[in-house]
């Protein structure tokens, strides 16, 4: 009978507690209920996703397809003077690569001239980069060094333009999927979103 006694005296103590809990917590208002800040963990998958990326004097900016395979990486020439500086990456859809270099003044002053005087309205032609002239150079490789047939065909495209501070900006694409128009369509959006830092 005491053990009975005891049972109910303990479930009768319990239920108080749970009645005064909610009664203390409906009269909380609005502000003065504590935020709970949650940090979302900086995985792998969400950290390819980049935004506002400021290098060689412009702005551009990927999706999370897009990995980074080099960060910039130079070329010395022999007497120890950076003549590039290259930042790449690979989609991870459709194995495309993307290259974005940086050429010193000498070097990518000639080099842009070079393309300039290709021009031919078909294969090399004149577009704009953040109203900046620059040139674009579609190339079509069906076979490789030995003369054997690459299947499938790689396209590369290659849009070459001079920066505010007078450096030559080469962006190179090189596509060896089947679906070359689209992911060519999404590299001129690319293109066409591109900043130059002032």
């Amino acid at each position: 009978m005491k053990n009975i006694i005891l049972i109910f005296f303990l479930l009768s103590i319990s239920c108080n507690n749970k009645v005064e809990t909610k009664k203390h917590n409906s009269n909380l208002k609005s502000s003065e209920v504590p935020n709970i800040e949650v940090k979302t963990k900086n995985t792998e998958s969400n950290s390819n996703l980049t935004k506002n990326i400021i290098k060689y004097g412009i702005t551009y900016n990927l999706n999370e397809q897009w990995k980074l395979i080099n960060d910039d990486n130079k070329t010395i020439d022999l007497k120890g003077n950076t003549k590039t500086i290259e930042t790449s990456y690979t989609n991870v859809n459709n194995n495309s690569k993307l290259y974005i270099i940086n050429h010193n003044n000498k070097n990518g002053n000639k080099i842009y001239k070079s393309r300039k005087k290709e021009v031919n309205g078909e294969t090399v032609k004149i577009l704009n980069v953040s109203n900046r002239e620059a040139v674009i150079t579609t190339k079509l490789l069906d076979k490789n060094g030995k003369g054997k047939i690459i299947k499938p065909s790689i396209k590369k495209i290659i849009v070459s333009f001079i920066n505010d501070e007078g450096f030559l900006v080469e962006i190179k694409i090189s596509i060896n999927s089947e679906n070359k128009e689209q992911i060519t369509n999404d590299f001129l959006d690319f293109i066409s979103t591109i900043k130059l830092n002032n």
